[in-house]
């Protein structure tokens, strides 16, 4: 069935020369409807287009009326060289790109597209005022594309005030230096905020790397650089030489320290931070890209950014790419890592649709301007193949959800006690496959351990660490070795969530207090790291053991039972053991004494608190010269 487009013209002067509205005059456009337009168009009036397209074929002029335009698409077509004019603050959905010839330029104004952007065929210089918005609710994409060139556009970022590393990427290749694009073409040469330069509040951040402002950067007390390329060769990060002459290409993988927007005070490492947008201008890319230049070696980290201004579809980048695992991929996630924590490397598997990390929403979308790291799947030539077709058309803003999956999983997360107590982030995570077609060595589905700045957690396999393991389902005399290190707190839970597992019963086993804790979906195991006890801290405290019976978590073997458990406020609890001068603590989760009244009597101790306790989980310790155990007090 033919479409008939509805348009209605009010007092709107057409000629064969041009078609202009009018002063005081309105052209509207009817939604879903269009208009093809092959002469020059001068609006001085309104031009609304509702959720409507218009095609031009020719010059456009709309810097003397109002353009409305939020939610419609304009083609820019034709063979002719065509001018476009516009508003000092016009804003569109779509824009497309479809010339068989020659090319259109933006002599003045400013176009901003809130959605999206396409490109079939020609050429488009945008002159820097043809904007791909980024905000905090929406990202602007380039849609699937077949060809063109597209000059001169910017292309914006909107981050989240946070204080972190992120791993970014440029989804243009510029002209202009790394200086003119992220730092918005200006740079401190003294580290005293009283000499700060910041020309567009909300833009651009600080790169340091100079105590005096020399090769671009912006000068702080110690010099210490924030922006960083990681050599795939080497494995190993070089901080940037210079912001002043080096450009960004397409597709370039960064590793930026963004404290917030130009406004930030760099002479303090406790300023408040605040969201900001990076803008980078220059050529889109469009078309097929390749990253040649990576390790040869099998298992080596390889590091990559996304070439498009659009999300990707990273799984099916790596199975088209060449020698390299298609079973996982890592990304720096700047919103995890516990209370004020400074982010961590999440490993997200294709095998499950799922991370290793609770709280994370990384998923199987790369998103604009996002870097992340692959293996190398075999010693050998390694290269990444990215294509149009890999474009997804849903940007994740929130930067992350987690999916689920039918295989037997267990994830462990460890957090800190705060993070914990108010459902925050966790610091770090492994993920655990179980099934009978994997094995319990090393093989393509197990991801090695990107280090983190924080705790770092893994499970240990043939001596090395990863942060998911394939194991083929346990027997009883199976164990998996947890690292876990670098600890900046002393209060710690563990949580655990077991899905669609049916076999022998898991247990978190602490060394160091000879604890057996079963490991059951959301089950938590709070452990204290005591600084004059260097054992607490010891990497290899933890491990998963597995049993055929069900120990109880009051009973480790050593005949120890607590009751009532949980328990009301004002009440004693009990304490049944075959331990012999049995003495008992009882600390809150934040490790502070709770002063308690204890009564002998024989086998049975009775606890009383000598204060009312609040609602909470408790840790009784009871030990004697040679052995010790903690048990959890819940208050309901």
């Amino acid at each position: 069935m033919k479409k008939i487009p509805l348009l209605l013209l009010v007092f709107a002067t057409c000629s064969y020369a041009q078609i202009k509205i009018e002063n005081g005059t309105q052209l509207s456009l009817s939604n879903g409807g269009f208009l093809y337009v092959n002469e020059p168009i001068v609006n001085e009036g309104t031009l609304t287009l509702n959720s409507g397209k218009l095609i031009i074929a020719n010059n456009f002029n709309t810097s003397s009326g109002t353009l409305s335009a939020a939610n419609a698409t304009i083609e820019v077509s034709g063979g002719e060289n065509q001018i476009f004019t516009f508003g000092s603050n016009d804003v569109l959905k779509r824009l497309e790109l479809n010339k068989s010839g020659n090319t259109a330029t933006v002599a003045a104004g400013k176009l901003t597209i809130t959605d999206g952007f396409k490109s079939t065929a020609g050429n488009l210089n945008a002159a820097e005022k043809i904007i791909l918005k980024s905000t905090n609710t929406k990202t602007a994409i380039v849609e699937q594309s077949t060809t063109g060139t597209i000059d001169n556009i910017v292309v914006e970022r909107y981050l989240p005030a946070k204080r972190a590393f992120r791993l970014l990427s440029s989804p243009v290749t510029t002209t202009t230096s790394i200086k003119y694009n992220w730092q918005e073409n200006q740079n401190n040469t003294s580290p005293l905020y009283a000499n700060n330069s910041n020309a567009v509040s909300g833009y651009g951040t600080h790169i340091t790397g100079s105590t005096s402002g020399a090769n671009g950067f912006d000068a702080t007390q110690t010099g210490s650089p924030s922006l960083f390329i990681y050599n795939n060769t080497t494995q190993a990060w070089t901080a940037i030489s210079d912001t002043d002459t080096n450009t960004l290409n397409a597709g370039a993988a960064y590793r930026l320290m963004v404290r917030g927007d130009r406004s930030i005070d760099t002479y303090t490492n406790t300023p408040t931070p605040t969201v900001t947008t990076l803008r980078t201008t220059g050529t889109l890319k469009i078309g097929a890209h390749t990253v040649t230049g990576l390790n040869t070696t099998a298992g080596a980290f390889n590091f990559i950014g996304n070439p498009y201004q659009s999300p990707i579809n990273i799984q099916a980048v790596l199975l088209a790419s060449t020698n390299i695992n298609s079973n996982y991929y890592y990304v720096w996630d700047p919103k995890v890592g516990g209370t004020n924590g400074r982010g961590a490397f999440v490993t997200y598997s294709f095998l499950t649709n799922s991370n290793n990390f609770s709280g994370s929403a990384v998923n199987q979308y790369l998103q604009p301007m996002q870097a992340c790291f692959v293996d190398t799947f075999a010693n050998g030539a390694a290269s990444v193949v990215f294509a149009e077709s890999n474009k997804f058309t849903t940007t994740n803003e929130n930067v992350y959800r987690n999916a689920s999956s039918a295989i037997p999983t267990l994830r462990l997360n460890v957090f800190d006690a705060t993070s914990f107590q108010q459902g925050g982030t966790a610091l770090d995570g492994v993920l655990c496959f179980f099934g009978d077609e994997y094995s319990n060595g090393l093989d393509s589905y197990d991801a090695g351990k990107l280090s983190n700045l924080d705790e770092n957690l893994s499970i240990k396999v043939e001596n090395s660490n990863h942060s998911i393991v394939t194991f083929n389902y346990p027997i009883s005399t199976s164990e998996y070795a947890i690292s876990l290190s670098d600890y900046k707190h002393q209060n710690y839970f563990f949580k655990a969530q077991l899905e669609n597992y049916n076999g022998l019963t898991p247990y978190l086993l602490d060394q160091l207090t000879t604890t057996y804790f079963e490991i059951q979906n959301n089950s938590s195991y709070n452990f204290i790291i005591d600084p004059n006890n260097p054992l607490s801290s010891a990497s290899d405290r933890f491990k998963i053991v597995f049993q055929t019976a069900v120990l109880s978590t009051n009973d480790f073997g050593r005949n120890i039972i607590l009751y009532p458990n949980p328990a009301n406020a004002g009440d004693s609890f009990f304490i049944e053991s075959s331990l012999e001068n049995a003495k008992v603590t009882l600390h809150n989760i934040l490790g502070q004494s709770i002063p308690v009244t204890i009564i002998n009597q024989g086998n049975l101790i009775q606890v009383t608190p000598k204060d009312i306790v609040s609602q909470g989980i408790y840790l009784v310790t009871i030990s004697n010269e040679n052995q010790i155990n903690t048990v959890k007090w819940v208050i309901k």
